[in-house]
This record gives structure tokens, sequence and C-alpha cells, in this order.
């Protein structure tokens, strides 16, 4: 099995944007949190 790097596309970009969330536990001042929604535009 050989594992290697590869570029991103923009396919790669939009498939982990699109299931991405924000960890509300990463925030120190949790007012500050605010879900990600995603977006076509």
């Amino acid at each position: 099995m050989k594992i290697s790097l590869i570029p991103m596309t923009d396919d790669m970009y939009y498939i982990y944007l699109k299931e991405y969330e924000n960890d509300p536990d990463l925030y120190l001042d949790k007012d500050k949190y605010k879900p990600y929604i995603y977006s076509t535009e």
C-alpha cells in the first residue's frame, strides 16, 4: 500500500466544506460561536 499526498481539487473542497462543522468547544468565548451554514453561492 502506497500513501501519497495530492493537491485538493475544487470538488474535494466542495465535499469537505459541505460537511464542515465548527466545534463550539474550541471557542474560549462561547458568545462568539456561530454555526457554519453551507451556501453554494
